[in-house]
């Protein structure tokens, strides 16, 4: 049964959940009939589903990025001295930003509801791994003021390490890695370079002079560059922390995985009723029989009965002779 609170498949017979100390109704018949059931926990499951969708609109940006350096690269060669480009290249760059906004978008959410559905899962297959960020800054870490420099990357780190198949390296240094960093720098260098490219439009609203429009394409060049490697690298993270989580799931809990026994109770389960009503035991004190002599017994003799008479189911019976003579009297004249 699903927990109703955080979705994990970890809800136990009990009505508790583990993974986030969720307690619900115990079963029909009291804690005292849910005690005596053997305690069967289910296994969680990695988002699979959400993260095959997520690596799609990935790719999509990364296509999309593409375009946009094509269409830069033509920009600049086809630059004049009134700061006009191409048609070719106005053709690409629209078709580029009409593919790239709405997959941005859709990534984004998407990447959001994977990077928290993993962070749950973590909580469930380490919970013994101390964790920098909790699980609520999954989501409310890309949203916070200058925080979402650093905030999502820790929380990263923290699904890192907690994925790792049982063996691993544990510790600090399990944090760390090599894709990770490499996928956050790209992400934020990025946004300096979209946000560079901004500030050159802004300056230059009413008309581009040739010089500005060059440094515009440029950096536009090199901020699709950076965003095509951030989406690749970011396809990269999760397609590798989702197989990661499903080899951890199928590793099982291990042995010193706490959730392998019974989870506390949040105020513990009423006493039986039976516990307040203690018994003061009674002595037993044993009888003594004599023995007694056998004598055997003879059965009773059989009576003899006499046969019935037996008449035949068919038998008619005999009617009765009546005489129809009128009987003589001495009463003649």
């Amino acid at each position: 049964m699903p927990c109703p609170s955080c979705s994990s498949a970890y809800l136990d017979q009990y009505g508790r959940c583990p993974a986030c100390g969720y307690y619900g109704q115990p079963p029909l018949g009291g804690p005292q009939a849910a005690g005596l059931q053997p305690v069967g926990y289910g296994a969680p499951s990695a988002p699979t589903g959400v993260a095959t969708a997520t690596q799609i609109l990935l790719a999509a940006q990364a296509f999309a990025q593409v375009g946009g350096i094509v269409a830069g690269v033509l920009a600049l060669a086809s630059l004049n001295q009134d700061g006009d480009v191409s048609s070719v290249a106005t053709l690409v760059s629209g078709l580029t930003e009409i593919l790239s906004i709405p997959t941005l978008l859709a990534a984004i959410v998407l990447f959001i509801i994977w990077f928290y559905k993993a962070r749950a899962v973590a909580d469930i297959l380490n919970p013994g791994e101390p964790k920098v960020f909790s699980r609520g800054w999954a989501v409310g870490g890309w949203f916070t003021p200058i925080g979402f420099v650093w905030i999502p990357r820790g929380v990263a780190g923290d699904i890192w390490a907690a994925s790792r198949p049982l063996g691993s390296v544990r510790g600090p240094s399990a944090r760390r890695s090599g894709l990770l960093t490499a996928w956050w720098t790209c992400w934020c260098l990025m946004w300096v370079l979209a946000l560079t490219n901004g500030g050159v439009l802004a300056a230059n609203s009413d008309q581009f002079r040739v010089s500005d429009r060059r440094t515009y394409d440029a950096v536009g060049i090199a901020g699709s560059m950076v965003h095509l490697a951030a989406a690749v690298l970011a396809l990269l993270v999760v397609r590798r922390i989702t197989t990661m989580q499903q080899i951890r799931i199928l590793q099982g809990p291990g042995a010193d995985h706490p959730y392998a026994a019974p989870a506390a109770v949040p105020g513990g389960y009423p006493a039986p009723q039976y516990a307040s009503q203690p018994y003061a035991p009674q002595p037993y004190a044993p009888q003594q029989y004599a023995p007694q002599p056998y004598v055997p017994t003879q059965p009773p003799a059989a009576e003899a009965v006499a046969p019935a008479d037996v008449t035949p189911e068919d038998a008619v019976p005999a009617e009765p002779v009546v005489d129809l003579a009128k009987p003589a009297t001495d009463d003649a004249p």
